[in-house]
Parts: C-alpha cells; structure tokens; sequence
C-alpha cells in the first residue's frame, strides 16, 4: 500500500532543489534531488526493505551534507538559532513518528518532519 500523502510531502524538496539550481549551486541542488527521489520511491512501496535501506542511508548521509554545510556556511546568529531549533524539530518530529507507529498519528508527524527538513533545506542553500 503505497502511502500516498507522504509521496506529496516529500516533493517538499524539491523546492530547495529548485531554488538551489536558480541561485547557481550543483551540489546541495543534487543531494535534495537524491534525497526526493530516493523519498518517493519508498513511499511509493514501503513494503520493500531494499528501498527502505536506500532511503535510509541515502537521507542520512544527505542530512549529514546538509548539516555540515549550515554549520559552515550559516553565519548570522539569529539564522543560526533558527538552524538549529530547526534540526531539534527534525529530530524530534522523525522520533515522534517512529514512536506513534502505527497508530493514525504518525503519519501526520512525519510529514511535518518532511516540511522541517525542506525548511533546513531552503535555510542553507539561501545561506551559501
């Protein structure tokens, strides 16, 4: 069973790969596209343990890039306090969504974990 709605919330980043490509930049651009692609192929079949593995290791080594990034690049104190509120939502909201499967609400915090990290996205991609 395909779960749909999280396949629309992780299209979110496609708005940080877009947004990237505009402003100039390759990299960050390409993970977020990985990361989307890699996204939605699980989405669209969680039931697969292959691409449940891919998806796992493909968005933590992205948000490994992108966290190291923000720490280099983000400079002002205010979107640095932003940053890292940003990074305890991610956190927080992909533990909570663990926590609460399979009951109905997990679906809903883990797509307000996909739009934290399209937030986290936009912030260090604006920042570089």
């Amino acid at each position: 069973m395909a779960y749909y709605s999280l396949v629309a919330s992780s299209t979110l980043f496609l708005g940080p790969t877009a947004y990237g490509f505009y402003r100039g930049h390759r990299i960050l651009p390409m993970v977020s596209f990985i990361t989307t692609a890699a996204s939605v192929a699980y989405w669209l079949d969680p039931s697969s343990r292959e691409k449940r593995a891919f998806d796992l290791l493909v968005n933590k080594t992205c948000g490994v890039i992108y966290f190291v990034y923000g720490c280099k690049y983000v400079a002002s104190p205010s979107m640095r306090m932003y940053g890292y509120a940003n990074v305890m939502g991610i956190l927080m909201t992909y533990q909570m969504s663990c926590f609460l499967y399979p009951s109905m609400y997990w679906i809903p915090s883990h797509m307000l974990f996909h739009y934290l990290v399209s937030l986290g996205q936009f912030l260090v991609v604006h920042s570089t």
